[in-house]
């Protein structure tokens, strides 16, 4: 059955398909970017799926975030003007940082940066922070990408360095555990993404039962499907997940 974004059973939207571009932008395996600094190789593999289709399941680029669409536009026309192994980090942070602007499109993609970097949990973190900053530079948006990435959660409330955003902060401490719909949403802010994505971790015992609660939250459902994955998928491990 077709969903409301006209995706088929197999098919996955926006989410795979920038994780997908991220997983190459730091494996460096679509060509030789080694000039190139990795948050313009980031943003240009985007810059692809968003004009032809790389990377997409049909083909083509859809239900792209307005907040995404708003940072490649410029991206676009500078990158177009300058020789591509002269810009700078600087030159691909076209997010904002409007805590207005916080949307999820910078946590659905993050899978490959924990993956990648599982054995470093610290720079993990910092390599989180910088591929959110080129399309989501809010404060909630760049908490939202440290925290899945492996640091022990007294982290958060010992160290002080750099704390997170109280509202980050209240569901890394459990706010998940004690609420059901509708207090818990899959909008597409943040928070409540991340939110409704731990809650259907937290109060299921398979990967099957949880990403079931997730998507049936219905609204940003393959956003919030797409983290709980990560979270579920690295809990589990691959061999559970259902083929079908």
């Amino acid at each position: 059955m077709k969903g409301p974004i006209l995706a088929l059973p197999g098919q996955f939207t926006d989410d795979g398909s920038m994780a997908l571009c991220l997983a190459v932008a730091l494996l460096g395996s679509d060509s030789d970017t080694s000039l190139i600094h990795p948050s313009v190789v980031q943003m240009n593999l985007y810059r692809r799926w968003y004009d032809t289709g790389y990377l997409s399941s049909t083909g083509e680029c859809f239900d792209i975030g307005i907040t995404v669409r708003t940072a490649l536009n410029p991206f676009i026309s500078h990158y177009d003007q300058a020789e591509s192994n002269k810009l700078t980090s600087a030159t691909a942070y076209y997010g904002n940082a409007s805590n207005n602007a916080s949307g999820n499109d910078s946590l659905m993609r993050l899978a490959p940066i924990p993956l990648l970097y599982h054995q470093d949990p610290l720079n993990a973190m910092i390599e989180a922070v910088n591929s959110s900053k080129i399309t989501h530079a809010s404060l909630l948006c760049l908490d939202c990408c440290r925290v899945p990435d492996g640091l022990p959660n007294d982290y958060w409330t010992t160290k002080g360095i750099s704390p997170l955003e109280p509202s980050v902060l209240a569901v890394m401490t459990g706010s998940y555990k004690h609420c059901n719909p509708p207090q818990i949403k899959a909008s597409g802010f943040v928070i409540e993404t991340m939110e409704a994505a731990l809650w259907a971790f937290y109060h299921t015992n398979s990967f099957q039962e949880g990403a079931l609660k997730a998507v049936n939250l219905g609204d940003d459902a393959d956003t919030v499907g797409a983290i709980y994955g990560m979270l579920a998928g690295a809990y589990h491990g691959v061999n559970v997940i259902p083929t079908e």
